[in-house]
């Protein structure tokens, strides 16, 4: 005997994957994908709200400001490290899966509403089967 799948059951099933795949993919992404890039990357005036750099207890700014912190390439003597010579590159993965939660109200709404379709086309089956009347072969 040949099973069909009623139109509530095929969409309650494109809406499940669908539903499922987005949020999987959406918050189970890897956080080392989310560094600012380094073309990005922001100075210490830009990047004050974000993060303060302690070194010994003095805030970085002043030892760039008093020249106490040095720096030397290969074969270069040691200099005052500038201001502009720092910069930092942020994770945004928290900023980014903030933003996602919006989204995934949206999409767990959809999901759940696929299941619910899945389950009434699943128990609407057997009623519909009954309904038909049986098919004549052809001779």
């Amino acid at each position: 005997m040949h099973k069909r799948l009623n139109p509530l059951t095929i969409i309650g099933l494109i809406m499940v994957f669908t539903g499922l795949g987005h949020l999987l993919t959406a918050f189970l992404a890897p956080p080392e994908d989310w560094w600012t890039p380094r073309s990005l990357a922001e100075g210490l005036d830009e990047s004050r709200a974000r993060v303060r750099v302690l070194i010994s207890g003095t805030p970085l700014a002043d030892h760039l400001e008093t020249g106490t912190l040095m720096v030397a390439g290969e074969g270069e003597s040691p200099r005052p490290l500038t201001a502009d010579e720092v910069r930092f590159r942020f994770n945004n993965w928290d900023r980014v899966r903030a933003s996602l939660y919006f989204s995934a109200i949206f999409t767990a709404s959809y999901t759940t509403a696929g299941v619910a379709l899945l389950v009434v086309g699943l128990l609407l089956m057997p009623r519909l089967r009954r309904s038909q009347p049986p098919r004549k072969s052809a001779p």
